[in-house]
Parts: structure tokens; sequence; C-alpha cells
């Protein structure tokens, strides 16, 4: 996986080099697919730390 740096460099080289081929575009939806599964991740994470916050302000009389 890469982080926003190594993007970076990535395309400042592409702007460098416009005869960039099929395989940087490989490359570039690899890496794609790695944020959008980590978006998805976090995501799921998000939704259970709220399902956790609702549940407990739900209950919250009960103890």
């Amino acid at each position: 996986m890469t982080d926003i740096e190594d993007i970076n460099k990535y395309l400042n080289g592409i702007e460098l080099d416009k005869s960039r081929g099929e395989n940087e575009i490989k490359v570039l939806r690899r890496y794609r697919g790695c944020l959008l599964e980590d978006i998805h991740t976090q995501q799921q994470c998000l939704d259970r730390i709220d399902y956790l916050i609702y549940e407990i302000e739900k209950h919250k009389g009960d103890f």
C-alpha cells in the first residue's frame, strides 16, 4: 500500500513523462483499490462505533 507522499511523487513523475503506458494505469488502479478498501474498513468501524454510542445512550437510564 502507499500513502499520499508516494502518490504525489508518482504523479509528479507522470507530469514529467507523458509517455506512461498501460502498466502505470494498472498500478494506479491497484493503489486506488487499496485505498477504497481502507475507506470501506474505516467506514465499518465508524458504523460500529456509532451503533455502540446509540445503544449506550438508549440504555443510559437502565443502569
